[in-house]
């Protein structure tokens, strides 16, 4: 099958031509910005009829309609062209943040996508590897990307186009009342109603016709072959017969300006306006990526005019306890939950006297994801599974996981690291090195990451959602007499920070992001030479820490603060509980990767007794147990908040007062 995926060019014509061996004459030397649209890679089927003998889970280790191995590898060598054919335009030095990705929200899509970014991406550069020690030497062939999708799935008019639409129906209706589609159904009248005797569904449009094609072609792909209804021969007749239909309705179902409009519109519309970027001198991308689905790159294709009238490809585009961890008894454990702030980042915002605030300094990007950062959340994705490994089983599989990201680059990287360190892909079966050239395919595998779309009313990993009645309860908090006691007393540590930073510092939240850039700073050994001396600075982190830890501690000390910025994650763990309670689970851990204003107001919406800022890689493990002699459900909560990547163990969190939760 061919390796294909849509690539979108915008050019500035000049006299010159680097044609790569491979795709002669591809001349990129005047190319302003690339963008693809692909497919996602193989897939098991995503239904089965009701006589079909391969419709047990068994035979799809990877889950009902999720990316199979094959699919893993075949995007992955997508992205290694892409870097192959556009390396003068990519450059030696590449870099993530040159890079915009979208995908659907579906595992598969997501997955594939990922497969790609590791071979377009790998950390070449020294100061992409985030392998700190030697144990990580994962660190030196993958790094996480930030990938975007939107909630929910059927609102996504970019790389979806499932919304059901009256206009589409209508149009779609007219479409099938052709003569001469009308005419093919009569002409394959007999064969469809032979197969739905031998496959027990019912096959009468060439849509339905299609859907077998894909299901039978899927199976015979993987060797699964109807021996009791057919021979090999008659089965591979039938499936070339149904080929027809399949094509028919990758012909028709776009056949239609309105459906074009309304079916490629989004995804055309988007690709437009990052072009418009370049032209208004307003990009900061080389490569946009948006990856989704056949019937998407169809409705594009079909809207673009560039359809050649075939159906895109894949690709188209006991006691339990550990050695480290005593007494930790998961022996009755039954879900698991995480919630994480993200790794390492510099600094998002400077004084205007910052001697370090220019980009050089920060290599990532400001407020990005460092090496380091990476380094730390795979750690604790090595923890995790070392810890948890009783209850995540040795056989595990990336379909028991649910993964859910602020939109934010840092936070989408963080827990891609974390799952790259918990679930290696140990078993044959989830490894995608199908030949000896994708050797990472041995030691990492794709994770689909859910975001929400627009971040600011994401009310699960992110808590910045305007509200005047927390902006009121606030003002009331920080007009208690100890606060503006505490401010008064530190009126002159504020004034001296003023005048030496060129920052405003009048109140506690000041002083509190001041600490951030400075703290940052000096763990990059970037001290400010010419204003303080290394002690003096440390004197004055000290100082500004007591505000820092100040405002932790007030900034939720209300109800109804609590209740409207930690209630909507805290809602979401709660229904997480309730699946297992109810018997309607089918995962074994939910990770959510969030900043560490989140993971503040998650703990005190929960009344746990800690004041102190969460560090970066801060994670509260939430694990629901069942007594093995009443039934009984209870939870126990734990939280890691060491400052240290591999020392030190989660401490038992206590609930305090129940009664105000």
């Amino acid at each position: 099958m061919r390796l294909i995926a849509i690539i979108f060019s915008l050019y500035v014509f000049v006299s010159a031509c680097y044609a790569s061996k491979r795709w002669p004459n591809h001349d990129i030397s005047t190319l302003k910005l690339l963008q693809l649209v692909h497919r996602h890679g193989e897939r098991a089927p995503t239904s089965f009829p009701d006589n079909d003998p391969y419709k047990d889970t068994k035979y799809w280790v990877e889950g009902v309609g999720e990316l199979t191995t094959k699919g893993k590898y075949r995007l992955y060598k997508l992205g290694e062209f892409i870097r192959q054919e556009y390396s003068d335009y990519l450059g030696d030095k590449y870099s993530p943040r040159e890079v915009y990705v979208r995908s659907s929200i579906t595992d598969r899509c997501i997955e594939s996508t990922s497969s790609l970014l590791a071979g377009a991406y790998p950390p070449k550069q020294p100061d992409w590897q985030w392998n700190n020690g030697t144990d990580a030497k994962l660190g030196l062939v993958w790094q996480p990307f930030p990938i975007e999708t939107f909630m929910p799935h059927s609102d996504d008019l970019v790389c979806n186009e499932g919304k059901p639409c009256a206009a589409v129906n209508n149009e779609m209706t007219k479409i099938y009342n052709r003569p001469e589609l009308k005419e093919f159904v009569e002409k394959n009248k007999q064969l469809y109603e032979n197969v739905s005797k031998i496959v027990g569904k019912h096959i009468k449009s060439i849509g339905s016709a299609a859907s077998l094609y894909d299901i039978l072609k899927i199976e015979t792909d993987h060797n699964y072959f109807w021996n009791h209804s057919w021979t090999k021969e008659e089965e591979t007749r039938v499936i070339n017969e149904l080929y027809n239909s399949w094509q028919m309705q990758w012909r028709y179902d776009w056949d239609s300006p309105v459906i074009q409009r309304l079916r490629g519109g989004g995804l055309t519309k988007e690709l437009n306006a990052n072009y418009q970027k370049v032209v208004d001198n307003r990009n900061d991308r080389k490569l946009y990526v948006y990856s989704t689905h056949d019937a998407v790159v169809a409705a594009l294709m079909k809207a673009l005019n560039i359809s050649d009238g075939k159906a895109p490809p894949f690709g188209f585009g006991a006691s339990n306890a550990s050695k480290r961890w005593p007494d930790h008894d998961i022996s009755t454990l039954k879900l698991l939950q995480l919630v994480h702030r993200h790794g390492e980042r510099p600094p998002y915002a400077f004084p205007p006297k910052d001697t370090y605030s220019a980009s050089k300094y920060w290599v990532e990007g400001v407020g990005e994801l460092t090496t380091k950062g990476k380094y730390r959340l795979y750690k604790l994705g090595e923890f995790i599974r070392q810890e948890y490994n009783d209850y995540l089983g040795d056989k595990y599989s990336p379909r028991e996981v649910y993964v859910r990201s602020s939109i934010t680059d840092r936070c989408i990287e963080s827990t891609s690291s974390l799952l790259a360190g918990a679930y290696p892909p140990k078993q044959p079966e989830w490894q995608w090195n199908k030949g000896e050239d994708a050797k990472l395919g041995l030691v990492w595998q794709p994770f689909p990451i859910q975001t929400f779309m627009p971040h600011e009313d994401d009310l699960v990993c992110n808590q910045d959602k305007e509200c005047p009645i927390v902006d009121k309860e606030k003002a009331k908090i920080y007009e208690r007499p100890e606060l503006k006691k505490f401010v008064e007393d530190n009126k002159e540590l504020y004034a001296n920070m003023t005048k030496a930073t060129g920052w405003a510092i009048s109140t506690i939240a000041d002083a509190s992001t001041l600490y951030d850039t400075l703290k940052i700073e000096s763990d990059h050994n970037y001290f400010w030479n010419s204003t303080w001396t290394k002690e003096e600075e440390q004197h004055i982190l000290d100082q500004l820490l007591v505000s820092r830890n100040t405002e932790f501690k007030y900034d939720w000390d209300s109800p109804i603060i609590k209740r409207l910025r930690g209630g909507g994650l805290a809602k979401e763990l709660t229904k997480n509980f309730n699946k297992v309670v109810n018997k309607s689970n089918e995962k074994k851990l939910y990770v959510y990767s969030t900043h560490d204003t989140t993971v503040a107001a998650l703990i005190n919406a929960m009344n746990f007794p800690n004041h102190v800022f969460p560090p970066f890689g801060a994670t509260l493990l939430l694990e629901l147990h069942q007594n093995n002699k009443t039934n009984d459900y209870f939870v126990r909560a734990f939280y890691q908040n060491e400052t240290t990547i591999n020392e030190g163990i989660p401490h038992a969190l206590s609930w305090g007062d129940c009664a105000n939760l």
